[in-house]
């Protein structure tokens, strides 16, 4: 029985002390350092506990036989009742405890909030600090899904390790002073605990190392189908088929549903079986002490005694336990965030500034080639062309000829050879703006959807970059969730204006428009930015009469048109 006491309380701590080395290398230096001074209130904390239980059995001994020790003296050479302030003594030390709690637990509560925080931010930054062919690789509602529920669980395994901490050090002090009161039962008391430890972690442990993986898995299906759901809105209304994805969504939600119900279920079975232990332990010690015929008198301040002690032991060892199944679950949470951190960092590209050369102004493409990721061939291959500046350049071509890719590199996507120059007499790079094909607009008022963070806006400037694209008129403080395809279109150009851009970049920015407004916005445009270079792409071969030169892309190669 000691032994295999012994066994599980080795496994115990080892446990806990793995969840604390993973979340201490999880955590930024910040809130390290918040995680020690939180672990030295605990210890405060757990050192008031234990005064409160000490004084329990002198206290009980007072109020039977009015000796009450250094206490009562004290409180009589003051002219108090020894009683009274016996009593006041113990009522200050609960206030200090109660105070001591409140602080930690907002301490502790603070700590869970910005380490999230933290955490969505970190994993956000990374994802965005991407190149763009590891950023395609996988589906846009996975990094929200990441950065929202994955980054929450990990949050709340930090929290974990707090709270393991608190508990911890409660169950070392409270029993320390058990074994000063009585060694032997005791003993038999954290033989017991530790026993059932080992019995509910051998049953839990890797049911709920499966559950969690299960869980992750099931939020996952769940969070791409409501997204594709939501997306579908039109074709599925057109077409009568909302029943087919509510089966999905029906069958994800089953899923997640039975790996959420184990995953709450196991936490609570330490809870009920420490609960049955406690009564039958109190029972057996009720019947052990009638039987050897000495009065239940005697047994009251005993009994007063554990029953101080257990308010505040039998919580700390359920959480304990509580913890312990919930290790697996934790730590696979900060090893998600932690394996997303460092995918994330390995595909990390800086947004080159593009190369600069003295000369007449002019753009130049000098053997451009882009291979992408499991392509045979590339996509683009030595594409070299010049244009002398200002010009509008239409680049044109079929599906899947690299237009886009181009535009891309030319916005600063390193390329797998060549480069990009921006020649000059003097200065440096380009101020580059980019409308691409699928337009992202922000749930806010047009005037910052116009700004989109680049300074503070100016409100003579947003309506110049609103009129430029077409969009006069319009209040730029009212909301643009009700505009059209083409209107969408047009704030993203109107959004690209506002910067007033060396090089303008469109990537079909034009597809929802018919080829009036098309024509008007590129009027617009050629009167709001005339020292500006244009690249355009387009499958409209009218659209070509916009432009001073053509470059036509077919199998990854250009040529170059007046």
């Amino acid at each position: 029985m000691v032994g295999r006491a012994w066994t599980a309380l080795r496994s115990l701590v080892a446990d806990v002390f793995a969840l604390q080395r993973d979340v201490q290398g999880f955590l930024v230096p910040a809130h390290r350092r918040t995680l020690h001074r939180i672990g030295m209130l605990s210890a405060v904390f757990s050192l008031l506990e234990m005064l409160v239980a000490a004084a329990a059995l002198p206290y009980m001994d007072c109020l039977g036989t009015r000796r009450c020790g250094v206490v009562g003296r004290i409180g009589a050479a003051a002219g108090a009742d020894p009683v009274m302030a016996y009593s006041l003594l113990l009522l200050a030390l609960m206030s200090v405890k109660m105070l001591a709690d409140m602080v930690l637990q907002w301490r502790v509560a603070g700590f869970q909030q910005d380490v999230q925080r933290h955490t969505v931010l970190r994993l956000l930054s990374a994802y965005l600090a991407q190149g763009w062919n590891g950023y395609r690789q996988r589906n846009r509602r996975d990094y929200f899904r990441r950065c929202a529920t994955t980054a929450l669980d990990a949050a709340f395994a930090c929290n974990q390790a707090v709270s393991a901490i608190a508990c911890g050090l409660i169950v070392l002090v409270l029993t320390a002073l058990m074994l000063t009161v009585n060694p032997l039962v005791s003993l038999a008391l954290a033989s017991a605990f530790v026993a059932l430890n080992g019995a509910v972690h051998r049953f839990t442990g890797h049911r709920q190392k499966q559950a969690a993986e299960a869980r992750e898995q099931a939020q996952r299906r769940w969070h791409l189908g409501m997204g594709e759901a939501l997306d579908a809105f039109q074709e599925l209304r057109a077409h009568g088929t909302e029943s087919y994805v509510i089966r999905g969504i029906d069958r994800q939600l089953d899923s997640l549903a039975r790996a959420n119900r184990w995953l709450a279920f196991m936490p609570v079975l330490p809870r009920v079986a420490l609960d049955y232990l406690a009564f039958t332990v109190v029972l057996c010690c009720v019947l052990a002490w009638s039987w050897s015929g000495r009065p239940l008198g005697g047994l009251l301040p005993y009994l007063v005694f554990y029953a101080v002690v257990a308010r505040s032991l039998l919580p700390a060892m359920m959480q304990l336990l509580s913890i312990r199944t919930s290790l697996r679950g934790a730590a696979l949470n900060i090893r998600l965030v932690g394996e997303e951190l460092d995918r994330a960092a390995a595909q990390r590209r800086e947004v080159r500034a593009m190369d600069t050369a003295p000369g007449a102004p002019a753009l130049r493409l000098e053997g451009i080639e882009v291979a992408h990721e499991g392509h045979a061939a590339p996509v683009l291959r030595d594409v070299s062309a010049q244009v002398a500046r200002p010009a509008w350049v239409a680049l044109s071509g079929p599906s899947g000829t690299g237009k886009s890719t181009l535009l891309d590199v030319m916005a600063g996507l390193q390329p797998s050879r060549g480069r990009v120059v921006w020649q000059a007499p003097a200065g440096g790079p380009p101020r580059i703006a980019y409308v691409p094909q699928h337009v992202a607009i922000l749930d806010a008022s047009l005037r910052e959807n116009v700004v989109f963070g680049m300074d503070t806006g100016r409100d003579d400037a947003v309506h110049a970059a609103l009129a430029a694209a077409q969009l006069a008129g319009r209040d730029p403080a009212t909301g643009s969730l009700q505009l059209s395809g083409g209107e969408r279109q047009r704030l993203a150009i109107a959004r690209a204006v506002y910067r007033r851009p060396d090089l303008l970049l469109l990537d079909e920015a034009t597809a929802a428009m018919d080829e009036a407004t098309e024509a008007a916005l590129f009027q617009a445009l050629r009167a709001a930015l005339p020292e500006a270079t244009v690249v355009f792409v387009t499958h409209r071969e009218a659209s070509l009469r916009f432009a001073q030169v053509v470059w036509r892309l077919k199998d990854g190669r250009m040529e170059t048109d007046a």
